[in-house]
């Protein structure tokens, strides 16, 4: 993929997790607005070497249970699946996001030149938390909140074509310009 095409669908993923009003309890209004949105960088691979961590959305989770993600570890950027995650699951999920140290850890950008890296964002309680870290990371306590989005069942899953989530994207950017 060219370079400025990665540019502007990374700036298209940052945009889905736009700027919308919060109810109460700190779910977004609009549930057309992913609460939880995971992508990552590829590196800049040595010549020769190919790259371990594919540049695209890992998950985006919504505040109705949706899910789009990649169908697994090696498709992201290329192949997604869509479904719902049952009421009791999501509300373990929120429960999770909600008491875990993830809300509580300090927002983030810090990403060695030429690494791969992830981005989270988590949008709860009126507040946008973002985090950009650089790959492999084993460690980090982000890693808790990505590996249970890999988890969630999702029921009546279709597939979904790369050129549905730009199109999902870009409305992002679009409600995102008009707010």
């Amino acid at each position: 993929m060219k370079a400025y095409s990665r540019q502007i669908l990374l700036i298209v993923y940052a945009l889905l997790a736009g700027i919308i009003p919060m109810r109460a309890d700190g779910m977004p209004h609009d549930s057309e607005k992913a609460i939880v949105v995971i992508w990552q960088e590829s590196e800049y691979p040595a010549p020769g070497r190919i790259t371990h961590f594919p540049f695209g959305l890992i998950a985006s989770v919504w505040a109705d249970g949706r899910v789009i993600r990649a169908t697994n570890r090696e498709t992201v950027g290329h192949a997604y699946v869509e479904g719902r995650v049952s009421s009791k699951e999501f509300a373990e999920f929120i429960h999770f996001l909600t008491s875990s140290n993830i809300l509580n850890t300090t927002d983030a950008y810090c990403i060695p030149v030429d690494s791969a890296s992830r981005t989270i964002i988590v949008r709860y309680g009126g507040k946008d938390h973002k985090w950009a870290y650089g790959l492999p990371d084993n460690h980090h306590i982000l890693n808790e909140l990505e590996a249970r989005t890999w988890k969630l069942t999702l029921a009546k899953t279709t597939k979904v074509e790369r050129g549905e989530i730009k199109k999902q994207l870009l409305q992002g950017i679009h409600d995102h310009e008009n707010h």
